[in-house]
């Protein structure tokens, strides 16, 4: 995770001072700067890249605290020159960026989140969770422009991330289409070249795996034509991170769906507003409505539950409500739950022995889902009842397929059922598969 360390301390340890460090994103992401440093035949321990993936240096001179100079940044000060370092964008974690101080933060121009400002105090608070990153990520690329430099300070920030959550997949998909043709909108006949790393952004994803498996489920949808998968390891494989990709014709005729499709909704909720003052309705729930996976279980099986839960968040890059995360004292954790569950696109009723027999709010939980899931048409799949482990189903789950954790592909059916059911691509890392199946062994170990 990133840290802030005082100048004269990275000076101690790197030779150069710094106020940033950034270690590796994930395994793969080591894995693969180790293998490159091992080709270059770099010493371990000569170089701080076998330990650290960025660093943001900064000039003695700057530093407020430890500099014998007087820091002082007036109006009419120059502005540094763009730094010629490549260092990785502070926000998403991802794309590589330049930056330059400007007053009491910096400009960095990244290619996965555009241009913008950001001051220290904000980067100093910012969460350091993935899913928060990527709200900010997505909501700079959405609001910035040639002309608006978005700002993101310490005073703003909690805002902008409430008022923009990341979109469900089915979106993101939608999103991706909506760009790819925006850049290729000149040559629409013509492959143009993708960098993994400038995409989650771009359709609100949380890392580059989530982003790889939209892409992905457009290829195998044929609307657009891409290469570069290792379905085996579901990750991208070219050597350089890019891909050459290009909308089909069912690409373009699907953008042009949306289009006719968004302006009829307009008309629709105008005349929906005037039939309706008080916004009263019923029907399917709309897709601002569906960007959950809420996950149903029993108290005695929250290890496992918590295990599932990281799989779909970190790993696959669903958003996910469980109680243990979103309830915060004070609140009215009944009508929280009623309410995620029908804002929900799919929920996850997780059983086993502890849980079917056991008496409380996990079949209250049951029920609600079963009145949303009366909303839905027959074909659409909204309840996916998850074994733990062989265990009994009850009745009221009788006529949805189960998906069955015990089974050696348990993690990649999950996976399956859940994309299936907001009709999107879901993949997941290697490493994150394994986690799980860890996780579930445990989790019987301790049943036996």
């Amino acid at each position: 995770m990133p840290t802030h360390f005082c100048p004269e301390v990275s000076y101690d340890a790197f030779g150069v001072f710094a106020t940033f460090l950034s270690i590796y994103a994930d395994e793969i992401d080591r894995d693969t700067a180790h293998a490159r440093l091992a080709r270059e035949e770099i010493p371990i321990d000569k170089d701080w890249r076998w330990q650290w993936a960025a660093l943001y240096p900064m000039h003695y001179s700057e530093c407020p605290l430890y500099s014998q100079l007087p820091y002082r940044q007036d109006a009419s000060d120059e502005v540094p020159a763009m730094t010629d370092r490549v260092p990785v964008c502070p926000v998403c974690r991802i794309a590589k960026c330049s930056w330059q101080g400007r007053g009491s933060g910096r400009t960095v121009d990244c290619g996965n989140c555009g241009e913008y400002w950001i001051s220290n105090t904000a980067l100093a608070i910012l969460p350091d969770d993935e899913a928060t990153r990527a709200r900010l990520s997505h909501a700079i690329f959405r609001n910035g422009s040639e002309d608006t430099l978005i700002e993101v300070r310490s005073d703003n920030l909690e805002g902008i991330l409430s008022e923009n959550p990341l979109p469900r997949p089915p979106q993101q998909a939608n999103n991706m289409l909506t760009w790819l043709a925006a850049k290729t909108e000149a040559r629409p006949s013509e492959f143009t070249n993708l960098v993994y790393a400038d995409l989650p952004a771009k359709i609100g994803a949380v890392g580059i795996v989530a982003s790889c498996a939209i892409l992905d489920h457009l290829n195998e949808q044929g609307l657009i034509e891409i290469d570069g998968f290792d379905r085996m390891h579901k990750l991208p494989t070219s050597s350089d991170g890019k891909v050459n990709c290009r909308l089909e014709v069912a690409g373009w005729e699907r953008l042009a769906a949306l289009e006719a499709s968004q302006r009829g909704s307009e008309s629709t909720d105008r005349e929906f507003a005037e039939a309706n003052p008080g916004g009263e309705g019923m029907g399917t729930p709309t897709s601002e409505d569906t960007r959950t996976v809420f996950i149903s279980y029993a108290r005695p099986d929250l290890e496992l539950v918590r295990a599932i839960n990281s799989f779909l968040k970190r790993g696959a890059g669903f958003e996910t409500w469980l109680d243990k995360e979103q309830l915060s004292g004070g609140q009215d954790w009944e009508a929280s739950i009623r309410n995620a569950i029908r804002k929900a696109g799919v929920v996850l009723s997780c059983l086993s022995d502890q849980a079917v027999p056991r008496k409380g709010f996990f079949y209250k939980e049951m029920r609600i889902a079963l009145d949303e899931a009366m909303k839905y048409p027959p074909e659409q799949v909204y309840i996916i009842p998850v074994r733990l482990h062989h265990c009994e189903i009850p009745d009221l789950l009788s006529k949805w397929q189960a998906v069955d954790l015990s089974e050696n592909d348990g993690p990649e059916s999950l996976l399956k059922a859940i994309g299936s059911a907001l009709n999107v691509g879901a993949r997941a890392a290697v490493t994150e598969h394994e986690k799980l199946k860890d996780a579930i062994k445990k989790y019987r170990d301790g049943l036996s």
